[in-house]
């Protein structure tokens, strides 16, 4: 089987889903003789910037990616499936397609995201994730959540729980306590948060968590 993986987000992403997609590109090629896989993406500079204009250019060019581009290579290079990490897989392909659904914050929480963007989602790819042939998603409680809020079947919606990622570190003992001494926190207590500053991560709970363990640590 040729299964075609949309690697674009390994340019872009920074954080959750770059590292979910790094560990599987990783992974991929070990598992079994029987597939092959192309891993795929944009060989043209992705537009980027924090202007309305700019925001508007990166969500066509995310869909001109998706629907023309993507499934054309996959069809040039004869896949049976298109696998998507990113929620969206094209709505018209020739291979079958299996997107990831982490969450169900698009749904959850429609005001913490562009409303071109929800629009965009919610028009071409909940219709392609509802004719995919399968949804990925991370846990059964997101699983459950999926289905509810944007009419997916239970039946399309598999778990695959998530694994640490495969990393290695060369820092060394020196280097932790020069960086505890840059934040004034030798023999102190502190919470760690590793994650991207956007509103979606409700980081005010955070702080008013840390605020109310603080005398118990």
């Amino acid at each position: 089987m040729h299964i075609a993986v949309d690697t674009r987000d390994l340019r872009i992403a920074r954080t959750g889903n770059r590292t979910y997609l790094e560990e599987l590109c990783r992974v991929f090629p070990t598992v079994t003789d029987a597939h092959q896989f192309h891993f795929i993406a944009p060989n043209w500079q992705i537009p980027s910037g924090k202007s309305p204009l700019h925001k508007i250019i990166a969500h066509l060019a995310f869909y001109w990616w998706k629907e023309i581009e993507l499934p054309w290579h996959a069809w040039r290079k004869k896949c049976d499936v298109i696998f998507c990490t990113d929620y969206v897989v094209p709505l018209w392909a020739s291979a079958a397609t299996v997107p990831v659904f982490h969450d169900a914050g698009f749904w959850e929480r429609p005001q913490d995201y562009n409303r071109l963007w929800r629009k965009l989602l919610n028009l071409l790819a909940l219709p392609a994730a509802r004719h995919a042939a399968a949804v990925i998603t991370v846990s059964q409680s997101a699983r459950e959540r999926i289905a509810s809020l944007t009419g997916i079947p239970l039946t399309k919606l598999h778990v695959v729980y998530e694994a640490p990622k495969h990393a290695a570190t060369t820092s060394q003992p020196e280097d932790w306590q020069a960086i505890l001494a840059q934040y004034q926190l030798q023999n102190k207590p502190f919470m760690l948060h590793v994650g991207v500053m956007e509103k979606r991560k409700n980081l005010t709970r955070l702080v008013e968590a840390f605020a109310q363990a603080q005398p118990h640590l």
